[in-house]
């Protein structure tokens, strides 16, 4: 099958996150698209030499200067494509088993399909609520089943996706219902999904469901999505931006005690968000933070400092209790998969 999975690697991610390329190159014969979207030079260049000499990956930097944002950069990603099929993917998704043959199964009878959902998104966190203002990205499925697809791991039919943007002017674009152009809004409406605001490639992926395109939540064993990871300035500006909403009294009730005492003292003392990135403990986030937000903090920033460990020396960090069984399960899996890379000679990289 003639797929290239579109990798793209904003600042900082690289560095840690090449080592999952493992997975893909041992479990799957597609060619691997390195796309640096703002990194730094000396990053970008990192990303450009670790391509060479490796014929199934080849590299792209998006044009511009700063961040391209996720749906535009898949809208230029998509434009340029010219094979049967569109596919990208989140840097911090490993997988550890073969799982080439269920994909190219479902590709055979769908137009779409995505799978990868973050490890600590239980599974009342990834179906469409009834009722609501937004359709957030990790809603990939309605209560009645409809798959609404996701960003997360993706593969389309390349010619209904261009077709479809050719004829709407709608891609991956973020929209808000005023956004879109009226006459595609009732195919919107007519299925009960009317939202004020909706996520990455959501409107998209409505759009060919009115055109009868099917699309297919695939669940992959042994693929494993950190979700989060990738993203430290908008983790730590996500962090922010709940400490923020928070006060003394409010720190006490989820922190009761000199616990929220010392936690209130210690926000007060950090000098900027990286500082607070690192000094707050997994007990003092999971305490703070609502589910699941508090997971994904936790999670991202261990495996984060997990591979920190294995590449640079450092302190291996303990893994969180999370108090969540599945969750729980998923998060060990996740880390005995990135111990097999570190201690298999073999591997690819």
């Amino acid at each position: 099958m003639d797929l290239t999975f579109h990798i793209i690697y904003t600042p900082h991610s690289f560095d840690l996150f090449r080592w999952f390329l493992n997975g893909l190159l041992r479990w799957s014969d597609v060619r691997l698209r390195l796309v640096a979207n703002g990194c730094s030079d000396e990053e970008t260049a990192a990303i450009q030499k670790f391509t060479r000499d490796r014929p199934r990956l080849d590299f792209l930097s998006l044009p511009g200067d700063g961040i391209m944002k996720h749906a535009d950069a898949l809208n230029f990603l998509q434009a340029r494509e010219r094979s049967d099929y569109f596919s990208f993917m989140d840097p911090d998704i490993l997988v550890t088993r073969d799982f080439m043959p269920s994909l190219a199964a479902a590709l055979a009878t769908h137009d779409a399909v995505f799978t990868g959902a973050p490890l600590w998104a239980r599974e009342a966190d990834q179906v469409l609520p009834d009722t609501g203002r937004a359709m957030p990205g990790r809603y990939h499925r309605t209560r009645n089943g409809l798959c609404l697809g996701g960003t997360y791991f993706a593969v389309y039919r390349n010619d209904g996706v261009m077709d479809l943007r050719r004829r709407s002017g709608i891609g991956f674009e973020r929209l808000r219902w005023e956004e879109i152009p009226f006459r595609w809004r009732w195919r919107i409406r007519r299925r009960g999904l009317k939202r004020n605001k909706f996520d990455t490639g959501k409107v998209l992926n409505l759009l060919l469901l009115s055109e009868k395109k099917s699309l297919h939540w695939l669940e992959l064993p042994g693929l494993y999505h950190v979700g989060g990871a990738s993203v430290f300035n908008a983790q730590i500006g996500g962090l922010a931006g709940i400490f923020r909403t928070l006060d003394e009294e409010r720190v006490q009730c989820r922190l009761p005690g000199e616990a929220g005492r010392h936690l209130w003292k210690k926000v007060q003392g950090c000098e900027d968000l990286e500082e607070l990135y690192e000094c707050l403990t997994d007990e003092e986030v999971l305490a703070v933070l609502p589910e699941p937000q508090n997971w994904r903090f936790v999670i991202s920033r261990m495996v984060s400092r997990t591979l920190a460990a294995h590449t640079g020396g450092r302190v291996m960090p303990a893994r969180p209790e999370l108090r969540d069984p599945v969750i729980d399960r998923r998060l060990a899996e996740l880390l005995a998969g990135i111990d097999q890379i570190f201690s298999d000679s073999s591997a690819p990289l």
